[in-house]
């Protein structure tokens, strides 16, 4: 089973709250399916960011976080093969990423890329855009960004 990031217990409790439990999930509950079939087009990428992003922006505003405040956010990334994660981290640790990998028990693939920005730019069409390009190239599936909260962020 690969490890959780940081950000999922915490994330998973402000999804539940904002009824965005499917976006968030962790790596283990992935399936190869889920990753073939996921966002294969940047416009899809975009479109599908569009519906949950904002939701989790306001759930991150009622749990007191600053939008305009750089922060460690974590990406999700999946891939159907050793190769496609492989580019991609590669390409991701070229644009600035800490990156971690690894393999799911299925035989896919995850990603964790993460990056001192802020929330709003995690949640930017410009951002997303980018990151779906980067998805589309390597074959992967975007499953979302996530930042760590806590009580004391208030």
């Amino acid at each position: 089973m690969s490890p959780t990031p940081r950000w999922a217990s915490i994330l998973s409790l402000l999804a539940l709250q904002a009824g965005l439990l499917g976006a968030c999930s962790q790596h283990s509950d992935r399936t190869s399916e889920d990753t073939s079939k996921n966002y294969e087009t940047v416009d899809r990428i975009v479109d599908g960011k569009a519906i949950s992003n904002p939701k989790l922006l306001a759930q991150l505003v009622k749990s007191g976080v600053d939008l305009n405040q750089a922060r460690m956010i974590d990406h999700t990334l999946y891939a159907n093969n050793e190769t496609e994660m492989n580019g991609a981290a590669t390409e991701l640790k070229q644009q600035g990423f800490k990156v971690e990998t690894g393999a799911n028990t299925d035989g896919t693939y995850w990603i964790d890329a993460s990056i001192m920005q802020t929330p709003n730019q995690a949640a930017s069409v410009e951002f997303i855009k980018k990151l779906a390009a980067l998805c589309v190239k390597y074959h992967c599936a975007y499953d979302g960004w996530g930042t760590e909260v806590s009580r004391g962020s208030r």
